[in-house]
C-alpha cells in the first residue's frame, strides 16, 4: 500500500514503515493509517498494533507496558534536515524531565538522518489521548475557552521559570545529554527555497547558525547573513544602498550592548496555537502540547514571535479579535497568580529598534527574492532606516 505526499511531506509506504519497525526491534503494526491533518513539515501516521508492545523511552529507564496500542509516526520533510527534528526531540526531553506539569508525548525512537528505512527522518512517539482545540474551538463554551487559557498559562509560567545563558535551539552532546543548539526558526531560508539562488547556494550560507551567548551576538549573525545576501542575489541589488545602515545597525548593537542584552533568556514554544494543544474534549483539560519542531531558547520579550498563542487556527476575522479577548484574560491572570511572567515580554526602546529593523530588513530580502508583497517593500525600507535612525539617538 502507497500513501500519498508532496514534494516536502514524504510519501511513505506502509511496506517501509514495517521493515522500520523490525529495525528498530519493535513488532509488526496490524495498520498504518495516514492522519489526515493540516501539518506543514511532516507526514503523520496512526500505527496500531494487535497486543500491547514492551517499549522504553530514549532513556531506556521506562518501560512502557500494556498501556499503548498505538503509536504515532512523524516522518518530517525537507525543508530543514536534521537540526528541526533534533531540536524537537531534545525540547521534549528537556520538557518531559525539567518540568511536573506541561503534558508531551513520550518519544521512544527517532532518527534525524535518511539512513533508515523509510529514507526520511523520523520520530515515533506515544499516541496522547484527546482532540486538538481548534477541531472544536467553535464549540466550546466561554467557561471552557476560559479554563484552557488558565492551564496555558499555568504551563507557560513553568516553562519560562527556567532560565538559561545561550541564545538558540537544543540538542544531544555525545553522551545524550540536552546542550544548548543551532537556531531552529520558521523564518528559515528552507530547501524549497535554495533554487531561487540559483549557484550551489546552501542553507548554511542564508541562516544563522549558534547558539550565541548573548542576542546582541544573535542579531549581529543576521544581519551579517543578509548583508551576506544582499550583495550575492541580483534582486538584491537595489537594497545595497542600505549598507551604511546595515553597518549603523550592527554598531549600535556594540555599543548599546548593556541595553541590547539587558534581557532574560527562556525557553519557548514560539508557535502556541490552539492547533498545537490537545485536550479532553468533554473536561477541556489539556493533554499534551505538540509540535516543538520550532521552540527554542530567546530573549524573554520574543517568547511569542509570530503571535500565534491563543489562535484558533480560523483564517477569518473574527479570529483576530477572539484572539485578542484571550490575551486579555491571560494577561489578567497573569497579574493574578504569575505577577513575574510578564516581565521581561516587553522589550526596551533599544531592543525593539534592533527587532524592528532586523524584521524589516528580513522582509525586504524575503520578498524581493520570493515575491509576495513588492507593493509594501518601500515602506519596510523606510521603516528599517528609521528604526537605525531612532536607536542612535537612544540614550
Amino acid at each position: 500500500m502507497g500513501f500519498s505526499g508532496t514534494a516536502l511531506l514524504p510519501l511513505v509506504s506502509e511496506a517501509d514503515i514495517q521493515a522500520l519497525l523490525v529495525d528498530i526491534g519493535l513488532p509488526r503494526a496490524t495498520s498504518a493509517v495516514p492522519l489526515n491533518a493540516a501539518a506543514d513539515y511532516h507526514s503523520i501516521y496512526i500505527l496500531s498494533f494487535d497486543s500491547h508492545p514492551k517499549l522504553t523511552d530514549l532513556s531506556g529507564d521506562r518501560v512502557l507496558e500494556n498501556e499503548i496500542v498505538e503509536l504515532v509516526l512523524r516522518v518530517a520533510g525537507t525543508q530543514i534536515p536534521s537540526t528541526k527534528t533534533i531540536n524537537e526531540i531534545a525540547s521534549i526531553e528537556w520538557v518531559r524531565k525539567n518540568t511536573e506539569n506541561i503534558p508531551v508525548p513520550i518519544i521512544l525512537r527517532f532518527d534525524a538522518s535518511t539512513t533508515n528505512a523509510l529514507k526520511h527522518e523520523y520520530t515515533l512517539m506515544s499516541k496522547v489521548s484527546g482532540i486538538s482545540v481548534d477541531r472544536i474551538y467553535n464549540n466550546l463554551s466561554q467557561t471552557a475557552k476560559d479554563s484552557l487559557v488558565e492551564q496555558l498559562a499555568s504551563i507557560v509560567h513553568e516553562l519560562h521559570s527556567h532560565t538559561w545563558d545561550r541564545v538558540g535551539g537544543l540538542a544531544f552532546d555525545i553522551q545524550g545529554d540536552i546542550i544548548p543548539g543551532l537556531v531552529v526558526e520558521e523564518t528559515f531560508w528552507q530547501t524549497q527555497d535554495l533554487p531561487l539562488w540559483n549557484d550551489g547556494t546552501l542553507l548554511e550560507d542564508l541562516n544563522i547558525s549558534g547558539p550565541f551567548s548573548t542576542y546582541g551576538g544573535y542579531a549581529l549573525a543576521h544581519l551579517g547573513k543578509y548583508n551576506y545576501m544582499i550583495n550575492k542575489h541580483s534582486k538584491l541589488k537595489p537594497f545595497r544602498s542600505l549598507e551604511p545602515h546595515i553597518q549603523a545597525l550592527e554598531k549600535s548593537i556594540v555599543l548599546k550592548a548593556g541595553a541590547v542584552n539587558d534581557v532574560r533568556y527562556i525557553l519557548a514554544h514560539r508557535d502556541l496555537h490552539f492547533g498545537n494543544i490537545l485536550c479532553d474534549p468533554e473536561t477541556c483539560k489539556i493533554t499534551a502540547v505538540l509540535d516543538w519542531e520550532f521552540a527554542g531558547v530567546c530573549p524573554a520579550f520574543r517568547w511569542n514571535p509570530v503571535r500565534a498563542f491563543l489562535w484558533n487556527c480560523q483564517k477569518i476575522d473574527q479570529s483576530q479579535d477572539e484572539k485578542d479577548a484571550l490575551f486579555q484574560k491571560f494577561e489578567a491572570i497573569c497579574l493574578s497568580s504569575y505577577p513575574r511572567l510578564l516581565e521581561g515580554t516587553k522589550p526596551n526602546k533599544t531592543q525593539e529598534l534592533v527587532s524592528t529593523a532586523i524584521n524589516h530588513l528580513r522582509a525586504i530580502i524575503e520578498v524581493s527574492v520570493k515575491g509576495g508583497a513588492v507593493d509594501r517593500i518601500s515602506a519596510w525600507e523606510s521603516i528599517f532606516t528609521e528604526s537605525v535612525d531612532a536607536l542612535s539617538h537612544v540614550a
